[in-house]
């Protein structure tokens, strides 16, 4: 599911926007393996999807230490948290990993 507008003002209310860029590098790696490997895993010639990739960082994100800390500094329960911040992040970098596709000629 792509990031909605409500979502993102939840987000920025919360400061994950700070969150994000202070651990930028480790948000776009995680996001670039979970794309590496939905694409590897598609039909030839198919490309992924932002859902598709987001099915893959999603539980990544769920056992990530950094977000856990996060979360739970702030007393963030509700499971939707990592969702919207999946989303987030492939929101952020997703024009960047979809230029790696075309480079490396694959789906």
């Amino acid at each position: 599911m792509a990031l909605t507008q409500k979502a993102l003002q939840d987000l920025l209310g919360q400061g994950f926007d700070k969150f994000y860029t202070k651990h930028e590098d480790h948000w776009r790696n995680k996001a670039r393996s979970a794309h590496q490997y939905a694409s590897s895993n598609l039909p030839p010639g198919q490309k992924s999807r932002v859902d598709d990739v987001a099915q893959v960082l999603l539980p990544i994100l769920e056992v990530d230490e950094e977000l856990r800390g996060f979360l739970q500094e702030r007393k963030l329960t509700q499971k939707y948290w990592v969702r919207y911040f999946c989303d987030y992040i492939l929101d952020k970098v997703w024009s960047q990993l979809a230029s790696l596709v075309g480079k490396k000629g694959g789906g």
